[in-house]
């Protein structure tokens, strides 16, 4: 597998990119992440992965930040606890994703409130203002 740095698609390339040129650049990016994932799949020698599983899956579980991306630190540090982790420290590791799963939710729906209030208050102001052009039209009708 060419490594990223010789595509050119190092974190450090991608930061001198723009436009076009950057999507470009992420998404061969993360086609060589997943062929780097898919080669550890295919070759449990290497890691012993749980069957079943696919580089995506891989992915969701090493991106920490859930960016969808997967920088160097986290592929290291990913890796690491994986591997070296004790059962007390993946069960913190699998607590502290499942208390930022709730916080995100919590977040979402105050955003998803915040916006059906503004909707609320926009729906209402239309309908007073439909009201107002009736009241003014059975008005103008009744001076005819």
């Amino acid at each position: 597998i060419k490594s990223i740095h010789d595509k050119g698609l190092s974190e450090k390339d991608l930061r001198k990119s723009t436009g076009a040129e950057l999507e470009a650049k992420k998404q061969g990016r993360h086609e060589a992440i997943i062929d780097i994932l898919q080669y550890l799949l295919d070759h449990q020698e290497v890691i012993s992965l749980p069957s079943g599983l696919e580089a995506e899956d891989i992915l969701s579980l090493l991106d920490f930040d859930g960016s969808g991306e997967l920088n160097h630190a986290e592929f290291k540090v990913g890796l690491e606890r994986l591997l070296l982790g004790e059962p007390f420290q993946l069960t913190c590791l699998t607590l502290t994703v499942l208390g930022k799963l709730r916080k995100e939710r919590s977040n979402g729906h105050d955003v998803i409130v915040d916006r059906m209030d503004s909707l609320e208050k926009i729906v209402k102001d239309l309908a007073d203002g439909q009201a107002s052009i009736q009241k003014q039209l059975q008005d103008m009708a009744a001076k005819r």
